[in-house]
């Protein structure tokens, strides 16, 4: 079972031991290319950035890679399969996802 879940407007996330899944479900995913389950291992993260929702614009935790470290300038976020946007609502959760992924991977490096 996951340590932690979280569901965001375009995917859900969920925090393992070793590795993350991001879930992507629904007819708005499957028009941006983006349906099914993706897992990926905690050593192969290079870094996490999160954007706090607010009243005017969603929020985001976008994943970078160790494969792909350059994000492509022109790419819309709801079009990148490594961001997963959310409601200000579940900025503390989502907060809370990144502190436990950040947590891991430093586990996993010592």
């Amino acid at each position: 079972p996951p340590l932690f879940s979280v569901k965001g407007l375009n995917g859900s996330l969920s925090v393992y031991e070793y590795k993350i899944k991001i879930s992507r479900h629904g007819v708005r995913n499957l028009l941006h290319g983006m349906r099914g389950d993706r897992e990926i291992l905690m050593n192969n993260i290079f870094a996490l950035k999160i954007r706090r929702g607010n009243f005017f614009q969603r929020g985001y935790l976008h994943f970078t890679f160790v494969e792909n470290t350059i994000l492509p300038k022109n790419i819309k976020l709801i079009d990148d399969k490594n961001t997963i946007l959310f409601r200000s609502k579940n900025n503390e959760d989502f907060i809370r996802a990144k502190e436990l992924i950040e947590e891991k991977i430093y586990e996993l490096n010592q």
